[in-house]
C-alpha cells in the first residue's frame, strides 16, 4: 500500500488542475509515494475518500477546489474506521500557483491542526449535514435554517 491516497478532480478552478496537472504530477511523483485517484462526479471524492480510509490509508492528499476539499473533508468525518487523530489530510487548492511549496511541505509533513465547522441546514426542504473549512462554502446556495457549530482542533492538515 501506497503512503498517500491522493484524490484529483481535473476540473477544478474551470479546469485549471487539468492545465496544471504535469507539473503537479511531476512534483507528487518525487516527493510521495502515492495511489492516483481521479474523481468525475458530483460527490465522488466523499466515495473515494471513505473507501481509502477503509483500505486502511491514513494519508489523504485533496487536489482541486472549495468543494473538492470540503467533499473529502466531509468523507472523513462520515467514516467510522480510523479515528481523526490518526487521519491527515493534505490539500492543494486550484486557486493557488506555487504547487512547489505546497508539495514540500506535504512531503515534509508540516501539518497543524484545523478548525472544521459541522453544518445544518435545510435544503428542498431535506436536512443536510456537512463538515467543511469554510462556512462561506455551503451558505447562499438557496439554504435555510443553517445551523453552524464549531469543531476547534479538529484534524490534522498540511495546506497551502
Amino acid at each position: 500500500m501506497k503512503d498517500w491516497f491522493v484524490i484529483v478532480n481535473p476540473k477544478a478552478n474551470s479546469g485549471k488542475i487539468e492545465k496544471d496537472w504535469i507539473d503537479i504530477k511531476s512534483l507528487l511523483d518525487i516527493n510521495l509515494n502515492y495511489e492516483l485517484n481521479f474523481t468525475n462526479r458530483r460527490y465522488h471524492a466523499v466515495e473515494l475518500v471513505v473507501s481509502a480510509l477503509k483500505k486502511g490509508y491514513k494519508k489523504i492528499l485533496a487536489i482541486g477546489g472549495d468543494g473538492t476539499i470540503n467533499d473529502v473533508l466531509h468523507g472523513v468525518f462520515l467514516q467510522k474506521d480510523i479515528p481523526l487523530s490518526e487521519i491527515t489530510l493534505g490539500y492543494i487548492n486550484a486557486k493557488m500557483d506555487n504547487y512547489i511549496e505546497c508539495v514540500l511541505n506535504i512531503a515534509l509533513d508540516k501539518a497543524v491542526m484545523k478548525d472544521v465547522f459541522e453544518v445544518k441546514y435545510y435544503e428542498s426542504k431535506v436536512l443536510q449535514q456537512r463538515y467543511v473549512f469554510d462556512v462561506e462554502t455551503v451558505t447562499g446556495r438557496g439554504i435555510e435554517d443553517i445551523t453552524v457549530s464549531l469543531l476547534p482542533n479538529s484534524i490534522r492538515t498540511i495546506h497551502c
